[in-house]
């Protein structure tokens, strides 16, 4: 389940968004502030105020710089009463009943193997509108909202605290480069392989 205040501050960001249809995240995130000035200071005091996930809007546009990336993206924080993520709570996350993992995107870094992000998003679409932002970075359609956490191999377990700035960095490698994350994941993920076969 979503932690107490996680589940308030979603629930606040899925009225906004019916308030103000087709709002980008940072003026969402703006709302969100004005709204509630003591929210970040609240969290701190909760310390639950680092965040593990990212959402894209479908409606974010297509940003012309790095920092328009960074600024697009909807930091939160989503755990269980375990402190972990599950499939469960990405659907709920995103407000889909069906949703899967489409996508690994490895850290900008050539040298990390070890740990990736990880998009989830509905497999159904159906009417929901085209996101510009992750089809053009994935080079494939995809629709609706998209949720990005970390994760490593064989685990759904997010790093305890996720940095918009280095997601965005790397989201904006992929996009501005024009590379496949898929490509990398397969490359990536090969080396993994070989670096723990035993000869």
């Amino acid at each position: 389940m979503l932690s107490p205040p996680a589940h308030l501050l979603y629930h606040w960001v899925w009225t906004l968004r019916a308030r103000r249809p087709g709002a980008s995240a940072k003026t969402i995130q703006q709302d969100l502030q004005i709204e509630m000035p003591l929210w970040t200071r609240i969290l701190k005091i909760l310390g639950i105020g680092d965040p593990n996930c990212a959402l894209l809007f479908a409606h974010s546009p297509l940003p012309t710089s790095r920092d328009q990336l960074v600024s697009s993206l909807c930091l939160l924080r989503v755990e269980d009463a375990h402190g972990d993520l599950s499939i469960l709570e990405f659907a709920k996350i995103l407000g889909e009943d069906q949703i899967d993992s489409i996508a690994q995107i490895y850290p900008r870094h050539p040298h990390l193997n070890h740990w990736y992000y990880e998009a989830f998003a509905t497999f159904a679409g159906g009417g929901l509108p085209e996101n510009r932002l992750a089809s053009s970075i994935l080079g494939r359609l995809v629709k609706g909202d998209v949720l990005i956490t970390g994760t490593t191999p064989g685990e759904v377990r997010p790093p305890t605290i996720l940095s918009g700035e280095e997601l965005g960095k790397t989201l904006w490698y992929y996009l501005a480069a024009g590379i496949k994350p898929s490509d990398v994941a397969r490359e990536r993920n090969f080396e993994r392989f070989l670096g723990q076969t035993v000869i």
